[in-house]
């Protein structure tokens, strides 16, 4: 029975992934994709077409992006000859292919930690497949981003150092190991930047704990210092390319989302996000994450579960206590600065998303230490083992009912779908969020400095880009979501509100249109000179 509900789960895990593949085009274009995703697409795609990273068809250069899952999105791009709905279908297929690869590290890495447990392999299993199938993660890695590969990175990453622990029990790390670790650890960051906090945590845990044949803490500083030199050797051309051509090292799409957040404003959705990413498996309903059981409860399940698994894993190998403290730190890392320094909260569910191959394992292993006791004291409970496997079935399949009814919404779908309908795709657009309505209609141009430099240049010094920026490009329509449209009566920019005028303000749809007046003698829906 185990075996088959463990084969269940992975196969409704990938069924769920290629639900787009069953509806074309609404499904398809509309089902996992979010509006960051069809960003990381648009440029895919450009890149691929000849027009290197870049947006707006081509005349915008961006470092917006995680370079490694941008360039094999770009090779898909590439293979469907430019064709969109075939590319978005190339997606959905890779982002399965991830997962089921990074489920298949996940059963690894549990059974590498509960390695004495005599149920190992069945909580491997179980908790891979749980994993794999839970609703958020399902959601984070099909999202046309980077997260699925980020997933993927880290939980290799892991494996390797392990490994590499393992074999080092009777001697110290060897030169070749530190710069083959160094080199995993570089493409972890290519995967997604923030895997800084993960590098020096994991590195810092490999100084600061010893063992029998590991050498001292010089010796272990060595081998750090050679695996993060060989990090950044890899990272360095896109560290390069960065400081070279945007003048910062950080990509821009960083720099747009901090520049004006206050400290600590996210700190107030950490505790549920955090309480997420732990159990994987359900969300965290958005009614209740602020709520003050959520709140206490959040932080204090997590330190439960690293506590205990910190007393599970004495005497149970370096590698083990390594791990333990570079995740705790990686934690630490995250928290800190996505809580304390960073703005745009929406996000922070998906960039807390990759705590889980740390916090679920851990989890995992320690219900299966509490579960293996209980059945030793009472054998007669073990017929409920049956029930939670069916109970783990169940909640797999609702998570792939619901993913399944919602999956011809989308948040910006009415915007792309006006522009499609009532613009030319010779005209230009602006939007605040271009990520979906970009892919669609290539003449769009970026208002909130993403991936638009010179946006953001007017952002972080007048903070509005009506009359310093929109007024003298050749944008005809202003869209986004309904309040955009509030634009042209908000005071402090009368150019902007002698220029535009509004067309739609539809809160029902949540779209709001502005277009700009005609000149004199000039037609309407014309770029202007």
């Amino acid at each position: 029975m185990a075996v088959g509900a463990i084969a269940l789960l992975f196969i409704v895990g990938g069924l769920m992934r290629l639900f787009p593949l069953a509806d074309w085009p609404d499904r398809i274009y509309w089902q996992f994709l979010s509006e960051d995703g069809y960003l990381m697409q648009t440029v895919a795609r450009n890149f691929a077409l000849g027009l290197g990273l870049s947006t707006a068809e081509g005349t915008m250069p961006t470092n917006g992006v995680q370079p490694l899952a941008t360039f094999l999105f770009a090779a898909l791009h590439g293979l469907a000859g430019g064709d969109k709905m075939l590319a978005i279908a190339g997606v959905a297929l890779l982002s399965t292919l991830q997962a089921l690869l990074a489920a298949w590290a996940m059963a690894k890495l549990i059974r590498r930690l509960a390695d004495d447990l005599p149920q190992a392999p069945l909580l491997a299993g179980l908790g891979a497949g749980l994993w794999l199938c839970g609703y958020a993660i399902t959601a984070h890695s099909s999202n046309g981003l980077e997260t699925g590969l980020y997933h993927l990175a880290v939980l290799l990453a892991l494996l390797v150092y392990l490994r590499q622990t393992a074999a080092q029990a009777t001697r110290p790390a060897s030169t070749r190991e530190s710069i083959v670790l160094g080199l995993v650890l570089g493409l972890v960051f290519l995967a997604r930047n923030d895997a800084v906090f993960f590098i020096g945590g994991l590195l810092a845990a490999h100084v600061l704990i010893g063992g029998p044949a590991g050498g001292g803490p010089l010796r272990r500083l060595r081998d750090a210092v050679i695996a993060g030199s060989a990090s950044l050797l890899a990272a360095s051309p896109w560290l390069i390319h960065n400081k070279l051509y945007f003048g910062s090292i950080v990509p821009i799409s960083g720099s747009a989302q901090s520049h004006n957040a206050a400290l600590g404003q996210n700190l107030p959705v950490v505790p549920a996000n955090l309480l997420e990413a732990m159990i994987a498996v359900l969300p965290i309903p958005g009614s209740i994450e602020r709520s003050l059981a959520v709140w206490v409860l959040g932080p204090l399940l997590v330190a439960i579960v690293l506590l205990g698994f910190e007393r599970w894993s004495r005497g149970r190998g370096v590698g083990m206590r390594r791990v333990l403290l570079g995740g705790t730190l990686f934690l630490g890392g995250v928290v800190g600065y996505y809580g304390l320094f960073f703005g745009a909260a929406h996000f922070i569910p998906r960039y807390f998303s990759v705590l889980s191959v740390l916090l679920w394992p851990m989890l995992v292993v320690l219900l299966g230490v509490l579960g293996h006791s209980l059945l030793k004291q009472r054998p007669a409970l073990r017929p409920l083992l049956g029930l939670g496997l069916l109970m783990a079935c169940g909640l797999a399949l609702n998570n792939a009912r619901m993913h399944w009814n919602h999956g011809e919404q989308h948040m910006h779908r009415q915007v792309a779908e006006w522009v499609g309908e009532h613009v030319p795709p010779e005209v230009w657009v602006g939007a605040v969020q271009t990520g979906t309505l970009g892919y669609f209609h290539d003449r769009t141009i970026n208002l909130d400095g993403k991936v638009n430099p010179e946006a953001l240049k007017v952002l972080r010094s007048s903070g509005d880009v009506r009359d310093d920026y929109i007024v003298g490009s050749p944008i005809q329509y202003v869209i986004d979501w309904a309040s955009v449209a509030d634009w042209v009566a908000r005071p402090g920019a009368p150019a902007f509100s002698a220029s535009f005028r509004v067309r739609v303000q539809d809160p029902v749809l949540n779209l709001g249109v502005m277009e700009r007046v005609p000149a004199e003698g000039q037609a309407a829906n014309t770029p202007s000179p």
